[in-house]
C-alpha cells in the first residue's frame, strides 16, 4: 500500500498477472503527480541472483501509444523522466501498464498507483508595499478549499473497473480502503 499522506489521493489499480489495464480517472482540480508500480513474482533457485525486471510498457490505447523502457532506463529515471509520462496520462485514456520479466521468472499480480494533487480551489487575496528602494512587492495569501472529487463515470461502481480488453475484471482502491483485493 502506498504512503499516506493528506496532501495527495492514490489510487490503486490491481491484475493478476504481468500486466494491469484502467481507465486514468476523472478528478476534478487535480493533477496526476506521480506513478509507483508493485510487481509481486517469483522464481526458482536457479536464477533468484539473474537480472528479473528486463523492462516496461505503458500501452495508451485511446492515443494509440507505446512507450517502451529498458530496466536500466527506470533505474536511472529522474523527476523530468517520470513528469513526461504522467503529462501523456489524461483523464478518460485507457492504459495498459505490463512488465516484461526475464526467463523463469513468473509474475503473480501487478498493481498501478497513481498519485494526484489535492484538488484544491484558491483564493488570492493580494497587498503591495513600496520598499526604501522604491521596488514593488506583491504577495498573495492562500486559502485552501477541497473541489468535489469524480472518479467514476455513470453507471460505474465506485470501486471496480472493467478491462474492455479481455483480461478479468479489476478492483480499485482509494488511500485508506484496507481491503484485500479479488484474486
Amino acid at each position: 500500500m502506498p504512503p499516506s499522506n493528506n496532501k495527495s489521493d492514490w489510487f490503486n489499480f490491481s491484475c493478476n498477472g504481468s500486466s494491469v489495464t484502467f481507465d486514468v480517472p476523472t478528478m476534478k482540480g487535480d493533477n496526476l503527480k506521480s506513478m509507483i508500480l508493485f510487481v509481486t513474482y517469483y522464481s526458482s533457485l536457479d536464477n533468484i541472483t539473474s537480472e528479473c525486471c528486463q523492462g516496461v510498457l505503458i500501452i495508451n490505447y485511446t492515443k494509440i501509444t507505446i512507450h517502451a523502457y529498458k530496466r536500466d532506463t527506470l533505474t536511472s529515471f529522474g523527476h523530468d523522466d517520470w513528469q513526461t509520462i504522467t503529462s501523456n496520462l489524461e483523464p478518460g485514456n485507457k492504459v495498459e501498464v505490463m512488465v516484461v520479466f526475464g526467463e523463469g521468472f513468473i509474475v503473480e499480480k501487478t498493481t498501478l498507483s497513481l498519485l494526484y494533487d489535492e484538488p484544491i480551489n484558491k483564493e488570492m487575496k493580494h497587498c503591495k508595499a513600496v520598499d526604501e528602494e522604491g521596488v514593488t512587492v506583491s504577495s498573495g495569501g492562500n486559502i485552501d478549499m477541497p473541489a468535489d472529487n469524480n472518479i467514476t463515470g455513470p453507471h460505474q461502481d465506485e470501486n471496480e473497473i472493467e478491462d474492455n480488453h479481455g483480461h478479468e475484471m479489476c478492483r480499485k482502491r482509494k488511500r485508506g480502503d484496507n481491503t484485500r483485493l479479488r484474486e
